[in-house]
Order: structure tokens, then C-alpha cells, then sequence
């Protein structure tokens, strides 16, 4: 039987890989027990150190030998001789039990952290203990959070589950190993944190920058855990510095597609004892990866310097999430935002905005800038489409250019994709990268800086009957009166916006008089009305306008 294997469990895997380090091995399956003998030593140095980490009452509440007041320890001082040699006798009596169990194959007792079979027994153990440094032996005791992070126990630990009847057997490897767990913890967002992921290289990383960092700050007199008051801010930070490192060494040409990182972020503590679980995907990670291979490491950092401390609004959650980080990327007030590149590869790789939606943004935006006057051109305001009078502005010049073929109807649709069809609703999305454009309307090396980055989402495609029905509808009208008169009584009367409902409605009625399909009245309340049946039409007008103008562009460039 192999006496040290990976778990599966985050707290016993985490600190299998601090005993790793420091037993200088690079895989599991080289550390051997004679390795864990001489990484533990006499036990004092653990023991000193976990005494002056912050972190270990995180793991281990304060119940334990090293925090037991009856024992000597003193707040303000900390442990007494005592407590420290109570606790290496039980480090060094949990290695001895290891070494006992070492060569079973069929033990009585199945470990529920390892699933490993053990005849290990904690009464007996701790009384042995207990004689060994002179304390007196007591009887029923049993194993709990004072020994393993949230493992609840019976008696009157709050944490207990409110279906245990006995407490958990936890195997002699377990309960040594996660006494090495203090020094790798990180705080997030104010809980303790440890890690798991696809890669085992991923996580081992991780796991030894931390406590090769903490083992120096103890060293050195600081015995605060790493992310104290930084929220998420420290983990985005070290997936940099570990990414950057790796493309340094060329260790790795990309990240795997597959990799990707959990976060347990835990409590043992008083009666608030909790866990959850965050994943940091594949696509948030690439993200970062990207970032630092294209040199905007510090655009980043100049986004962590400002981010606010709630957790929930930082950049890291906003990855994790998949969502847009508008606090940050877009301008606000006095805060300039993101700058392009790092602004557009957030969008490709966390928002899943497509390239040309992109590019869509950037020239509407240029265009309009250019119309504006000098004054207005230093005076535009973060929240501009806030105003429906800008919005208006904005809409007619996407029409002229729908005209002219500088905008097809699949490319508004890319900027401003269906989030409903009855009736038809648009994503705000578009308006937030124009506005977010009209500050860097010539900014455009983007497009060649990233030429070798996919897609960032799918192709939308446009709503099929609002094609079908400006067709019908133009080849009907321009057979009948003639491409200028068209444009005479249709294009030139949407611009006045004289188009409305009525106008509407006689497109459905001719096309439903010449016997098409799909334009009855009742694909009309489908088409056109809300659940109330009340017309909502602005958007399905526009879309119908932007069609119409699309075809006379196309047909007047036939002519001439």
C-alpha cells in the first residue's frame, strides 16, 4: 500500500503538496516515509511556526494543544512550553501511527477523507499521547474540528451534522497532513481558500509560491495571512505573476484548453463554519493567460489599483462570471477605463463578443465622433445613451449608413443581438461598446494585434421575418412605383418618422392580400404585441427600415 497518495479532498491534497516542497520531491510518488520523518524533524519547527501563523486557527479553531489556555497558552503571548510540547507529541504520534499502518492491507476502519482501509484508533492514540507528556488520559474522547476543518463532531460542537450519530474516522495520514495546510492558505474575500484544479502542475505552483512567501514573512516577523484585506485581488494577481513566469520559462506554449481552477473557499470557525466552492474557468483563465502574453500586465494592474473592495464588483468575480466589468473597463466620470486592447480582449474572451460586432462598435462610433463639433468632441459624457436624443442621433446614422452599404442588416444584428422575439427585444450590449468606441474612435491596431485570437462568439443571425417581409414587401413597392419613387415615399419618410404602426399594419394586410404566409393576424399579435397585446414596434420598425435601405443600397448600386 502506498502510504502518501493524492485524496481528492482540497484540504489533505494542499497540504500533501507542502510536504512535497519541502521535502524537495516534484511527484507524490517519490516521498517516502523516511522523506515525511525528516521534513517534520523533531516537530518544533512546525509547531513554532504554526504558533505564529494567523491562518491556524482558521484550520484548526482554537480548541486545539497549541491554543489550550489550560495548557499555558496566554492571548497577547501565545503558546507556553507546554502547548508546544503537547502538540509536537501529537504530531510526531500521528507520524508513528502512519508508520504502523504502513504495511496494512485489510484494516477494520475506512478512512472518510482517503477512503484508505486503517486500524487506526483516535482514542486510543490521543491517550497515548496524554501519557506520554504526563496529562491525564480521558476517556470517549473523539475526533472534531479541532482536528480536521469542518469534520464536525459530537457532544456540543454547533457544527455537528444534524444527522451524525457518531463522530468521523479520519486515517492517521489525513489528520498529520493537515497540519502543514496553515502555511498555504490564502485569504478571498475574507475567507481561508485553498485550491484544486484540471492540473496538478497548475495547483502544485500555486500551492508552493504561497508557502515559500509565507515561510519568509515568518521569518521576517509577519505572520498575517497572504490577501488580508485585498478581496479577490490577490489570487488575480498571483495567476498572473505564475502566468507570466511560465511564459518567461517557456514552460508552456499555451494554457491547456482544459484547465481549470476551483476555489474552496472555507470557514472553521465559531458557529459561522461553511464552505463553498468557486470555479474559475477555462475561458477566465485564458483570459488572464492572454493578457499577460500580449503585454497588458499593467493595464490589468491599473484596473486592480482602483477596483472597489466589495468582492462582488471586482475584476476577478466579473471573469469568473462571465460578465461584463463595467466599473472598470468603460470610462466613468474621471476614470479614463480600459484602454483598447485590453478592452477588446475582455470582450473576446469574456463577454463572447464576436469581432465583427467589434469593429461594427468602433466605426459607427468613429463616424459619429466625426460629426460632432470641437466642443462636443471633448465633452462627451460616459453615460451619453442614457439620452434618448443621442440614441436617435445614433440610430439615423446607422440608417444612412444601411443606405449607403457601410452597415448590413447580419451587422447591426451582431451588435445588437435578439433577446426576445415576441415582440422583438435587442441587448444593450451595443450601445455600451459605441460609447465605449467614441473615446477611442481611431484606435485600431487592435484588429491586427489579435488576428491570431478567434472569434469571440457566435454569428447571429437576423430575425428570418423581418427579412422575408422587407423583401416582399420592396420587390412589391419598387415593381409597382419604381426604385426612386420607393425611396421617395418609404426611406425619406422614416427619416421624417412618419412610419409608424399604421404603415406597418398595411405591410401585413398587402402581404396577407397577396396570399404569403406567415403575415395573418395572428402572426401579427405573435410578431408584434406583448403578452398584453398591446404593439411594441420601435425596434421592429428600425430593423425593418435598416432592411429596406439595405435593399435600395444594393438595388441603386445595381442600376447605376
Amino acid at each position: 500500500m502506498k502510504l502518501f497518495e493524492w485524496t481528492g479532498n482540497p484540504f489533505v491534497d494542499t497540504s500533501l503538496m507542502v510536504i512535497l516542497h519541502l521535502a524537495n520531491k516534484n511527484e507524490i510518488s517519490e516521498l517516502s516515509y523516511e522523506d515525511v520523518k525528516d521534513v517534520l524533524g523533531d516537530g518544533r519547527e512546525l509547531a513554532n511556526r504554526n504558533a505564529k501563523l494567523k491562518s491556524f486557527t482558521m484550520v484548526f479553531g482554537t480548541n486545539n494543544s497549541l491554543y489550550q489556555a489550560s495548557y499555558g497558552y496566554k492571548k497577547g503571548k501565545g503558546p507556553s512550553e507546554k502547548n508546544l510540547k503537547i502538540y509536537v507529541a501529537e504530531t510526531k504520534g500521528l507520524l508513528d501511527e502512519i508508520g504502523k499502518n504502513s504495511k496494512l492491507e485489510n484494516g477494520q476502519y475506512v478512512c472518510e477523507i482517503c477512503g484508505k482501509s486503517n486500524n487506526f484508533d483516535f482514542e486510543s492514540y490521543y491517550n497515548k499521547v496524554c501519557a506520554e507528556v504526563g496529562e491525564k488520559v480521558k476517556k470517549g474522547k473523539v475526533l472534531g474540528r479541532d482536528w480536521f476543518p469542518l469534520s464536525g463532531s459530537l457532544g456540543s460542537d454547533a457544527q455537528a451534522l444534524p444527522a451524525a450519530s457518531r463522530a468521523m474516522h479520519i486515517c492517521p495520514t489525513c489528520l498529520f497532513s493537515i497540519h502543514y495546510l496553515p502555511v498555504a492558505l490564502i485569504l478571498l474575500g475574507g475567507k481561508s481558500a485553498v485550491f484544486q484544479s484540471t492540473s496538478q502542475s497548475f495547483t502544485m505552483d500555486l500551492v508552493t509560491t504561497i508557502v515559500d512567501e509565507m515561510i519568509a514573512r515568518v521569518k521576517a516577523g509577519n505572520s498575517d495571512t497572504i490577501g488580508k484585506k485585498e478581496g479577490t485581488k490577490v489570487l488575480t494577481t498571483r495567476l498572473l505573476d505564475y502566468f507570466r513566469r511560465l511564459q518567461e520559462e517557456k514552460r508552456w506554449s499555451n494554457l491547456p484548453d482544459y484547465t481549470n481552477l476551483l476555489v474552496w473557499k472555507f470557514s472553521n470557525s465559531g458557529t459561522g463554519a461553511d464552505c463553498e466552492l468557486e470555479e474559475i474557468p477555462n475561458n477566465a483563465l485564458m483570459f488572464l493567460w492572454e493578457a499577460v502574453h500580449y503585454g497588458l500586465r499593467q493595464e490589468i494592474d491599473k484596473l486592480l489599483s482602483k477596483e472597489p473592495k466589495d468582492p462582488r464588483f471586482q475584476l476577478l468575480t466579473a471573469i469568473r462570471e462571465g460578465k461584463d466589468y463595467e466599473r472598470g473597463l468603460y470610462p466613468y466620470k474621471k476614470n479614463p477605463g480600459a484602454n483598447v486592447e485590453l478592452f477588446v480582449l475582455y470582450q473576446l474572451k469574456i463577454c463572447s463578443v464576436t469581432k465583427r460586432a467589434l469593429k461594427i462598435a468602433q466605426i459607427i462610433a468613429s463616424k459619429y465622433f466625426n460629426l460632432l463639433d470641437d466642443k462636443g468632441k471633448k465633452n462627451i459624457k460616459s453615460e451619453i445613451f442614457n439620452d434618448n436624443t443621442n440614441k436617435s442621433k445614433v440610430r439615423r446614422l446607422m440608417a444612412d449608413m444601411a443606405e449607403t452599404g457601410e452597415l448590413s442588416f447580419e451587422d447591426y444584428t451582431q451588435l445588437f443581438p435578439e433577446i426576445d422575439r415576441h415582440p422583438i427585444k435587442v441587448a444593450w450590449k451595443g450601445w455600451n461598446l459605441i460609447r465605449f468606441f467614441l473615446y477611442h474612435p481611431e484606435d485600431r491596431e487592435w484588429d491586427q494585434k489579435f488576428s491570431k485570437i478567434e472569434e469571440g462568439g457566435k454569428e447571429v443571425k437576423p430575425h428570418p421575418l423581418i427579412k422575408k417581409a422587407s423583401e416582399l414587401y420592396f420587390n412589391d413597392y419598387v415593381e409597382r412605383k419604381g426604385l426612386e419613387r420607393f425611396y421617395k415615399d418609404i426611406l425619406e419618410e422614416f427619416k421624417r418618422g412618419t412610419l409608424k404602426r399604421k404603415w406597418l399594419e398595411g405591410v401585413f394586410s398587402r402581404l396577407a392580400a397577396k396570399g404569403y404566409s406567415e403575415f395573418t393576424m395572428e402572426d401579427w399579435d405573435e410578431f408584434c404585441c406583448d403578452e398584453d397585446g398591446n404593439p411594441v414596434l420601435s425596434e421592429l420598425l428600425f430593423q425593418m427600415r435598416l432592411n429596406l435601405a439595405n435593399l435600395y443600397g444594393n438595388s441603386k448600386k445595381e442600376v447605376n
